[in-house]
């Protein structure tokens, strides 16, 4: 709880007061003539209740050298709560107050209650756990449209070229594609088959090519053949005979060989007897059925390979070869084909090669069938190279025939697809390209994780709504009754009904309308009818103000931490309404952790203190000074039966030899006229109601049956006034400046002084 003010320097009528010896207790009366710092005082608390610099920042002393300066000691508290440089070092939120701007922003301003004083009620009504699901209510509400701009900013953030039509929302969403190229380029060859539909239709798959068979091997067995049944020294014989008969012998031999009879030993020219001859039976030998085979397979080698690879042969191939290189150009641009690098001029060089070196040694062999015939280095090079290039056809004719099934799903697809179809699809697969670029990736992650933000923001916005709401549901009926109790207390005429939340424009709002004689009254009827400005008195709107206060502590947790203040709270309250209040003070200063009351009224004030506990309780009071005003002891069992004394005798010792401030002497004029009409119209000057309410009471009833001051006496009030108002700040807020002509002031002296001696 607040256990001392150290120090208020430039605020309000603050010039510098440091009072030391001042300790509040438990129960704290402070005492303070109109405009002298009692309001000050409350803005000084409420500043630090809040930390809302404002409040003390408005009462900044006029013509200060130095910005305002305050500390406060709190009990148990170090450092103490200091006031500089327009920030406090730390707040005290355990303060509650009750005051006029209390009144003014929860309850009603003038004669209206508006949506905003149902809105601020609102939170008084739901307490400080309500409040603080309110709070974080508006502040997810405040986040979230925060974030709704920041994902409009991000959104836009994201090129439109870019999403290819899509919203951001469906372009943010596109998967990643590990292949996206591949994709993207059979859709586009999809398109493009799609486009070209008659050529896909026609245009056959490949068919498989190849080079004739050369069997290496094979060729190598038969240039290498002899007979058998021959030793080498009779071939060798043979062979010299047949070099010394000439050309084609072996063929001119091999002939007669085979018109000699089966079983004959003649010779077919000279008709001797060959049984003894040598030579004749290496004839037999070498020119027997094998021989004939072999020359047999030697002619028919060499015709085959003369048709197979001759130059019949090669252009039906190289037509093929270019019927497939068509086919390849034309299904290249719809579908990824192995290269196709062959060429039609080295597949002739190398087949005319090979074929001409295969044919020219079956052709030696032929001439000297017995003898055996050795490819050379030339002619291997060259069949290997055939054999090379052979290999190469086979193995790309092998991959092309594998394209096929592409090419079948391609003609396929054409068939059954749309232009349409296809082409969205490559326009999303160009998006999500662009989607899982770097770049964009970076503005979508950012835009998605600020809509995932929001809808976690909504989520706990829901949450806490459900909370308030259980909250509310359970707080307001009970509530209500404890207002009506409060009026109830204070003899009100009328009571509330219909206490309950409400939401106008998404704002935690509260509704209620008065009931009088069972009929309910609306807040803000229209003109001519019963309405909360027509129907309700002043002291009936400040009860009204003074329960919602009170039953806002009633089911306030937190009251016996807390500290509550009081601004004349009985302004404007009948004398039975004032006894109540007085009763509800004595009962929370012993539940609360702390209760100061200001006021005017040193009567009320005397009323708290009648019952109070000595002990826990401290009384000061705001003094004038030359500089303004200061805080000090206030004893109010000697002051408060000489107030109006102190003030006539200050007017009578002015009047008889001008003794005093003049200052003071014209702030005492009103202090006395107050204090003599208090006494001499006792029930219409209620204790603890203004003066301006009197004033304005006794213009209403001039003339009247209900006369309270005749014409002359109202008129000579009015002027004396008129001239008194001029040094109090309710009514002059430039008093402390007004300036005092001593002629004029001793005049108004003397006015007052034959008023209330003659009446």
């Amino acid at each position: 709880m607040i256990e001392r003010i150290n120090l208020i320097r430039n605020v309000g009528q603050f010039d510098s007061t440091s009072p030391s010896s001042i300790v509040f207790k438990r129960l704290t009366l402070i005492y303070a003539e109109n405009a002298k710092g009692k309001t000050t005082l409350c803005a000084i608390f409420r500043s630090m209740a809040t930390g809302e610099s404002l409040f003390i920042r408005e009462r900044s002393r006029i013509g200060a050298q130095s910005p305002p300066h305050i500390v406060i000691q709190l009990t148990g508290s170090s450092p103490s709560h200091v006031f500089q440089n327009w920030n406090w070092n730390s707040t005290y939120p355990n303060l509650a107050i009750f005051d006029d701007l209390f009144v003014d922003q929860n309850v009603y301003s003038g004669l209206e209650v508006t949506p905003a004083h149902r809105q601020n009620l609102h939170e008084i009504i739901i307490g400080s756990r309500g409040v603080a699901l309110a709070r974080s209510m508006e502040s997810l509400a405040s986040q979230i449209n925060s974030l709704t701009s920041e994902i409009r900013r991000k959104a836009d953030a994201i090129p439109t070229d870019v999403r290819q039509g899509l919203s951001v929302d469906n372009f943010c969403a596109l998967a990643n594609r590990p292949n996206i190229d591949e994709d993207i380029h059979e859709a586009a060859s999809r398109l493009t088959a799609l486009s070209r539909s008659d050529e896909v239709r026609n245009t056959p798959l490949f068919d498989p090519i190849s080079l004739p068979t050369v069997n290496k091997a094979s060729i190598e067995s038969l240039l290498g053949r002899t007979l058998g049944d021959l030793d080498v020294a009779a071939l060798e014989r043979l062979k010299e005979h047949f070099t010394a008969i000439g050309s084609n012998s072996e063929q001119w031999i091999a002939d007669g060989i085979h018109r000699i009879p089966g079983g004959s030993t003649a010779c077919p020219f000279c008709a001797q007897d060959l049984r003894n001859s040598h030579v004749f039976s290496h004839y037999r030998a070498y020119f027997s059925e094998e021989y004939d085979n072999l020359r047999l397979e030697i002619d028919s080698t060499l015709s085959n390979f003369k048709t197979q690879i001759g130059a019949d042969a090669l252009t039906r191939f190289l037509r093929t070869l270019q019927s497939q290189m068509d086919r390849h150009r034309f299904w290249s641009t719809l579908t990824t084909l192995p290269p196709l690098t062959v060429d039609a001029d080295s597949i002739t060089s190398v087949w005319q090669s090979a074929r001409d070196s295969i044919i020219s040694f079956i052709e030696k062999k032929k001439l000297s069938p017995l003898e055996p015939v050795q490819l050379d280095d030339n002619a291997n090079a060259t069949i290997d190279q055939y054999l090379n290039l052979s290999d190469q056809i086979n193995r790309l004719s092998g991959a092309l025939l594998a394209s096929n099934t592409a090419i079948s799903q391609i003609k396929s697809e054409t068939a059954s697809l749309s232009i349409a179809d296809v082409s969205s699809q490559l326009t999303t697969l160009k998006a999500t390209k662009a989607r899982h670029s770097a770049q964009i990736t970076s503005l979508c992650e950012a835009y998605l994780q600020a809509k995932n933000t929001k809808a976690a923001k909504e989520t706990e916005k829901t949450h806490v709504r459900q909370q308030l709401d259980e909250h509310r549901r359970n707080v307001f009926p009970a509530y209500a009754s404890s207002i009506n109790e409060y009026l109830r207390r204070f003899s009100a005429t009328f009571k509330i009904e219909g206490v309950a939340a409400s939401n106008p424009a998404g704002k935690p709002s509260s509704t209620y309308h008065i009931v009088i004689n069972n009929s309910p009254v609306s807040l803000s009827g229209s003109v001519g009818t019963p309405s909360f400005k027509n129907t309700l008195s002043s002291g009936d709107r400040n009860s009204l103000a003074l329960a919602f206060y009170l039953a806002s502590l009633d089911h306030d947790s937190n009251l016996p931490s807390l500290t509550l203040l009081f601004d004349d709270p009985v302004s404007s309250l009948d004398e039975h309404r004032e006894v109540t209040t007085v009763q509800e003070i004595r009962r929370l200063s012993q539940s609360a952790s702390q209760v100061i009351v200001l006021s005017h009224d040193k009567f009320f004030l005397c009323r708290i203190l009648r019952h109070a506990d000595p002990q826990s309780t401290a009384t000061f009071e705001v003094k004038p000074c030359r500089n303004g005003s200061i805080l000090d002891i206030w004893d109010p069992t000697t002051d408060v039966l000489t107030e109006y004394d102190r003030r006539h005798r200050i007017l009578r010792e002015y009047r008889a030899s001008a003794i005093g401030d003049p200052r003071t002497v014209a702030e005492s004029i009103r202090f006395v006229l107050e204090g003599f009409l208090r006494v001499a119209r006792p029930e219409h000057f209620l204790p603890g109601s203004p003066f301006r309410d009197f004033f304005n009471k006794v213009r209403e009833n001039l003339n009247q049956p209900s006369e309270i001051l005749n014409q002359s006496d109202f008129n000579e009030l009015s002027n004396i006034l008129e001239y008194a108002h001029l040094f109090h700040h309710d009514t002059n807020p430039a008093a402390s400046t007004a300036t005092i002509n001593e002629t004029q002031l001793r005049t108004f002296v003397q006015r007052t002084l034959d008023y209330v001696h003659k009446r």
